[in-house]
């Protein structure tokens, strides 16, 4: 299933980043590098709990999972602007991150979507259950390409 492959990939991005993290200044060790350690565990936790909950759950836990990978994003933009990250190292990361948030995505689309009735007369109706959340056009969404740049990126300060 795709979500065993989600839970393998969290897994080697967890592999990868804690010695990354382990190697931050002692300034910032028990304050970035803490936070964005407890951000990959947190994330690894909603994943499990939507993989192994039940279906009124997952739906939620996957929404936790976006909020946790969106602010795990922001921490390693940072980290990489102080220069605790290399530029290899903050593409690594962007990229694993970003793979593990579309697959989420898609996760997410596939249960928003498994609520709704469709047929080519009617449109989409709701089963039962209230969707509550709304998912960004494609034309909102970062191609795969893209990678995080900083906020000051181009203009003079």
């Amino acid at each position: 299933m795709a979500q065993e492959t989600i839970l393998n990939k969290m897994y080697d991005l967890i592999l990868y980043m804690i010695p990354q993290l382990e190697k931050y200044p002692r300034s910032q060790k028990f304050l970035l590098a803490d936070r964005m350690e407890t951000g990959l565990l947190d994330i690894l936790d909603h994943l499990l709990r939507a993989y192994y909950g039940e279906k009124s759950v997952k739906k939620d836990q996957l929404i936790e999972t976006n909020l946790c990978l969106e602010q795990l994003r922001f921490l390693i933009r940072l980290s990489h602007d102080l220069k605790f990250l290399s530029h290899k190292k903050y593409g690594i990361m962007s990229e694993k991150v970003n793979e593990i948030g579309k697959m989420t995505g898609g996760w997410l689309k596939k249960i928003l979507n498994s609520t709704l009735k469709c047929n080519s007369k009617t449109g989409c109706e709701k089963s039962g259950t209230a969707v509550g959340f709304a998912l960004f056009p494609p034309s909102k969404m970062r191609s795969t390409n893209e990678t995080l740049q900083p906020a000051h990126a181009g203009t003079k300060i």
